[in-house]
This record gives C-alpha cells, sequence and structure tokens, in this order.
C-alpha cells in the first residue's frame, strides 16, 4: 500500500485522495461528505481525514505522509458521494 497521498485543497474545502481498495482494507466508517470516482476515495478533510489518519496508523504503525496540491477549481465536488 502507498505511504502517501495526494491531500487536494480547493479555497473552501480539502479531501486526501486513498484508493478504495485501501478503505475498505481498513475497514472504515466513511461519511457521506467524501467523494469516489474511478476507484479512489476522496475523505473529506473534517471526519474521514481523521478516521483514516486513525485507522491507517494502526494498520501500518505510523502515519502516511500528506502531499498537499492547492486548486483553484476542483472536480472533486461534481464526484459521487461515497455510499457504504
Amino acid at each position: 500500500m502507498p505511504d502517501s497521498f495526494n491531500y487536494y485543497q480547493d479555497p473552501a474545502h480539502g479531501w486526501v485522495e486513498v484508493p478504495e481498495v485501501l478503505v475498505r482494507k481498513l475497514n472504515m466508517h466513511v461519511t457521506t461528505y467524501s467523494y469516489v470516482n474511478a476507484g479512489m476515495v476522496y475523505l473529506e478533510e473534517d471526519q474521514d481525514l481523521t478516521t483514516f489518519m486513525h485507522a491507517y496508523g494502526n494498520a501500518y504503525g505510523h502515519a502516511p505522509d500528506l502531499i498537499e496540491v492547492h486548486q483553484d477549481h476542483t472536480p472533486i465536488r461534481r464526484y459521487a458521494r461515497w455510499t457504504a
């Protein structure tokens, strides 16, 4: 599994891009404020990112690296909402 993940941020919000297979492997509860597209889950920064950081740390013994990607306009808001 990867050790670093893109952290997309627009002027109002942010999401971390994580493979859906990893989200399922970590058995995470993800809210409907996150999005999904092409096998990737975009975990919203307010709650789901914290859940991911804890689950990843527990599974792998260290926190993942987040690579900040700033965008004025992001397509993420147009993706489908996560549903369990």
